[in-house]
């Protein structure tokens, strides 16, 4: 069962849909920072990931467009060989589902971190950058779900 603070108020939780807006967008700069890794080689899964993630911070999609590119980015990482870019797909597909639940937002966390380990470069660096990214007002609650997720100590 998920922690209600990560659930929606309108479902029984305490969490309201401009702190989930918050959170989708920095997931999605967390994704976005990522990128380069990839040497401009994005494929169209997480351009379109990232394309419905803001377009439905403003309001210009629907929780269901988020869910339906979430589900495509799953079956398309089955058609990768690519480590570096299966994790920051997975990472896209994580950020865009935040849109359906709250705590996917700590996906590209996880999966950005796998993608900062695959080429070498610090984690702890990243981890700090991500974290002070996090909204003032959501950061003991988005510090705590990564704690409890296993993703930080």
């Amino acid at each position: 069962m998920r922690d209600k603070k990560w659930v929606l108020e309108h479902r029984g939780g305490t969490l309201k849909i401009e702190q989930q807006k918050l959170l989708m967008k920095w997931s999605m700069d967390c994704l976005e920072h990522l990128l380069p890794l990839l040497n401009n080689n994005i494929n169209e899964n997480i351009n379109n990931a990232i394309n419905i993630g803001k377009n439905w911070i403003n309001g210009k999609a629907s929780t269901g467009d988020a869910i339906k590119i979430s589900r495509e980015i799953i079956k398309y990482i089955k058609t990768l060989d690519d480590e570096l870019e299966i994790v920051l797909t997975r990472a896209a597909g994580h950020a865009v589902a935040t849109a359906h639940m709250a705590d996917h937002s700590m996906g590209s966390v996880y999966y950005g971190l796998k993608a900062i380990k695959i080429s070498g470069g610090s984690i702890d660096s990243e981890l700090k950058w991500q974290i002070e990214q996090i909204p003032v007002e959501l950061k003991e609650l988005v510090i705590n779900g990564l704690k409890n997720k296993g993703i930080i100590n």
